[in-house]
């Protein structure tokens, strides 16, 4: 994918440092999500996603896409970040048809993602092809 100057590369792989993913979701905003997470759950977090999709421009982490499921019907992308230095030029589109075709590849009939609020949310996921749902959302937290 290319946009401007810049060249991204996505790539299908668990295997992304625990410092660059930290890096990326500070500059994201995301400080008290996965930033705060110690290296070792980091690693655990990705070694048990079903799939995680990475943008790269160069050797930088700049996007970055993982997915739970159950490998047969049901999947939720958990996260989808994308560096502000990158918005606005594809790749966040790009990570999610990533996420999807090879869902799809897989036979996954239902793919899910919880956005963020704002107008902006939903007219970015709908014109990657999902559809708003009506559904009220439940959350435990421990």
């Amino acid at each position: 994918m290319r946009r401007g100057t810049q060249r991204i590369t996505l790539r299908i792989s668990k295997r992304v440092a625990p410092a660059q993913l930290k890096t990326l979701f500070r500059a994201s905003g995301w400080t008290e999500d996965l930033a705060r997470y110690s290296d070792q759950k980091l690693r655990r977090k990705l070694s048990r996603s079903h799939l995680v999709v990475t943008a790269w421009n160069a050797k930088r982490l700049v996007g970055f896409a993982s997915v739970i499921s159950d490998g047969a019907l049901c999947a939720l992308v958990d996260n989808l970040v994308v560096h502000p230095d990158h918005r606005k030029r594809g790749a966040g589109t790009s990570l999610l048809r990533r996420v999807s075709d090879e869902l799809s590849r897989q036979k996954v009939k239902y793919v899910f993602i919880l956005g963020t609020r704002g107008w902006h949310t939903r007219e970015f996921f709908e014109r990657a092809g999902f559809q708003s749902l009506s559904w009220n959302v439940f959350l435990h937290t421990r």
